[in-house]
């Protein structure tokens, strides 16, 4: 199953409404877990079926550490004045050229 497609049966079946904001936080949770260590080990040494309790075990821990990444750049975000200008001006281009190509292709 895609992340979109979690994030879609997320939605029609809770009635929430996640954006893909979600699916990015997702994807960051997933390669979290693809980078470590442990459940690499325990994917090569077990079936979906045996792996599943190991995963779901460490789900919670995932959760927490991108929570934590996420502060981590928030905190320097807002107290590193240089550090925040760069991020800054990325993000405006970013964002004014995705817009306008959007609108553009419309």
């Amino acid at each position: 199953m895609q992340l979109s497609t979690l994030v879609e049966k997320l939605n029609e079946r809770f009635g929430t409404e996640f954006t893909p904001a979600v699916q990015l936080f997702l994807d960051q949770v997933k390669e979290t877990a693809v980078a470590n260590e442990q459940l690499l080990q325990a994917v090569m040494a077990n079936s979906m079926e045996n792996f599943e309790p190991i995963f779901t075990k460490q789900l919670e821990n995932l959760f927490v550490e991108r929570m934590d990444g996420n502060e981590d750049i928030f905190t320097r975000l807002m107290s590193d004045e240089s550090f925040h200008n760069i991020a800054s001006k990325y993000l405006m281009r970013a964002v004014y050229n995705q817009v306008k190509t959007s609108v553009e292709t419309q």
